[in-house]
């Protein structure tokens, strides 16, 4: 075997070190970052679950699709709750107003034209406030939800 002589030039020409942009002695770093947004991964991560852990990939899909269910199910459930309680309403508001205006009849009958005009518009008036304030906040949680989904 035989050894060369490298020349002062050769060997610093021959470096293995790649050369650095600036400052040479300063070392660099370089981040990479990745995200995703919903229940499962990327497929490349699923694989690599799938490696570490045989069936995780399965695994993983079969948990967000037992998840979406159960959101469903709870939105469904939330949903038919609202309508029977707006059902209720109705009918206590329907309710009590036929009481008030039969009250308010009576005491006409009865001579008593004061508590009949208060009773009367009185439950009127009230009605219609409530039908305002449902109506404005009906809009209101329609307008928040539509800028919800927009800024999604």
């Amino acid at each position: 075997m035989t050894k060369k002589k490298k020349s002062k030039n050769q060997s610093e020409s021959s470096s293995s070190k790649p050369s650095l942009v600036g400052n040479s002695n300063q070392p660099r770093t370089q981040h990479i970052t990745a995200s995703y947004h919903g229940p499962i991964p990327l497929p490349a991560h699923l694989r690599e679950y799938d490696l570490i852990v045989p069936g995780s990939a399965e695994r993983l899909i079969a948990m967000a699709e037992k998840q979406a269910e159960h959101r469903r199910y709870l939105e469904k459930s939330v949903i038919e709750s609202e309508i029977k309680d707006s059902r209720m309403g109705l009918w206590f508001g329907f309710i009590i107003s036929i009481i008030a205006l039969v009250g308010a009849t009576i005491c006409a009958v009865v001579g008593q034209f004061g508590v009949a005009i208060a009773m009367g518009g009185g439950s009127i008036a009230a009605l219609v406030s409530v039908f305002i304030y449902g109506s404005s906040t009906r809009r209101k949680e329609r307008e928040n939800k539509y800028k919800a989904e927009v800024d999604d």
